[in-house]
């Protein structure tokens, strides 16, 4: 006997949830799948992004190295060299020779800001305290040529008994160090900047806060920000963070923090007090 079509009617309706019922559980199954894939690809991608950045960096800094030696050693040598000529014809010249001593004067001084020029140009560089005394001494030199050169007051904070700092890591920070410092004088109007280093937890962390203007939101922003790029790339390319924001009561404030590879328990902050006499 046939059943009544109401009822068969229902059943094929039952049949039809549940066949689209499966087909939608496959579905999801499968974009759950392609999610997770997609997921893993851009985990990878991103690696390799942070893994050539790292090497860019590196390659960079090498680079800088290499260009800051021959700097020093050719250039800055043949003008000593051509120093000594100078004295030596200053001494010879006698009184009559008035116009020529002149001259020569002023060869000399020329070459004595030429001298200066190319030191400040290396070391900019590449600062050999930073590979013969580590970022403690380097970040101090560097406050008080900051000091000198632009009469803003640097207070730096930086652990009194701080481990060695491996290399990669250590010029990240102080090229943020340097790279904060320079905004700080140059379109910040500040008159101090604090500096804050710690580490705890194998993580080294960085606070620079000025009291100038405080960045705009648009700066933050900003793709075309050739310092704040480099600044991200290469805190990312440790797997650190990088906050830059107006601080509370006005001025930025640049906080970084990047992993280390060898842990420290230290926490205790040692004041160094940077004004120039």
């Amino acid at each position: 006997m046939w059943a009544p079509a109401s009822k068969a009617g229902n059943h094929g309706e039952i049949v039809r949830m549940k066949a689209n019922q499966r087909t939608n559980n496959t579905q999801a199954k499968d974009n759950e799948v392609f999610c997770a894939g997609r997921e893993a690809e851009l985990q990878r991608l991103n690696e390799q992004l942070r893994n050539l950045a790292a090497r860019l960096q590196s390659v960079q800094e090498e680079e800088s190295k290499r260009i800051a030696g021959r700097l020093h050693d050719e250039l800055g040598q043949a003008l000593t060299a051509l120093k000594m000529d100078v004295i030596w014809l200053l001494k010879r010249l006698t009184p009559a020779d008035a116009e020529l001593q002149e001259k020569a004067a002023g060869m000399k001084e020329l070459i004595d800001r030429s001298i200066k020029t190319i030191r400040s140009l290396s070391t900019e560089l590449h600062p050999s305290i930073l590979d013969d005394l580590g970022l403690a001494a380097a970040m101090q030199w560097y406050g008080k040529e900051f000091e000198q050169r632009t009469g803003i007051r640097l207070q730096l904070a930086y652990p009194p008994a701080e481990a060695a700092v491996e290399s990669a890591v250590a010029n990240t920070v102080f090229r943020v160090f340097q790279a904060a410092l320079t905004n700080a004088a140059q379109h910040a109007g500040a008159s101090a900047v604090s500096v804050t280093v710690q580490t705890v937890d194998g993580r080294m962390d960085v606070t620079i806060r000025d009291n100038g203007r405080g960045i705009s939101l648009e700066a933050l922003q900003s793709a075309r920000s050739i310092g704040l790029i480099q600044m991200r790339e290469r805190v990312f390319s440790h797997n650190g963070t990088l906050e830059i924001q107006r601080a509370d009561g006005g001025g930025t404030e640049i906080k970084i923090g990047i992993p280390l590879p060898l842990h420290s328990k230290s926490t205790t902050k040692a004041i160094v007090d940077l004004d120039v006499e």
